[in-house]
């Protein structure tokens, strides 16, 4: 296991504090145009989440405690089209959500159970497929640069 620094443990503490925001936020987005706090599914999806960025949080602490550091923003070099591709990926997260909700809402969301697993099945492999490379890659931030500063080449 690598030590981590106080700046780093800083960035988790942030990187907790990011999750329970974002929490909040995705039970606006869900329950709020839902009507209802009565819906499992939501509930499935918040918990599904919040174990799979654990999971990724505890993880990332032990291998490779410095990527919190650097994925706490968007470093100074960055190209705009990685800020044009975080905007969508930010903003396609976030619009789905209340898409469900309005379509669990009006009763437009009659979709069998084993679909439900089987987006659950390619939501865990994505995840495992996101956080392996900030695992083992030192250099992995939200955008494209060469990181002199940290010593890539």
């Amino acid at each position: 296991m690598i030590e981590a620094t106080k700046a780093q443990k800083a960035a988790v503490r942030r990187s907790i504090l990011s999750l329970v925001i974002m929490l909040v936020v995705m039970g606006a987005l869900l329950f709020v145009p839902a009507g209802t706090l009565n819906w499992p599914r939501g509930w499935w999806f918040c918990v599904a989440f919040v174990v799979a960025v654990l999971i990724a949080i505890t993880l990332l602490w032990r291998v490779n405690p410095e990527i919190f550091t650097a994925r706490s923003r968007v470093q100074p070099g960055t190209k705009a089209l990685d800020y044009l591709f975080l905007a969508m990926v930010m903003g396609g997260f976030f619009f789905i959500l209340p898409v469900a909700a309005l379509g669990f809402r009006f009763d437009r969301a009659q979709t069998p159970d084993w679909v439900v697993w089987l987006g659950y099945s390619i939501f865990a492999v994505s995840f495992v497929g996101q956080i392996w490379p900030q695992a083992v890659n030192r250099h992995f931030e939200p955008g494209v640069r060469i990181q002199k500063d940290r010593g890539q080449t």
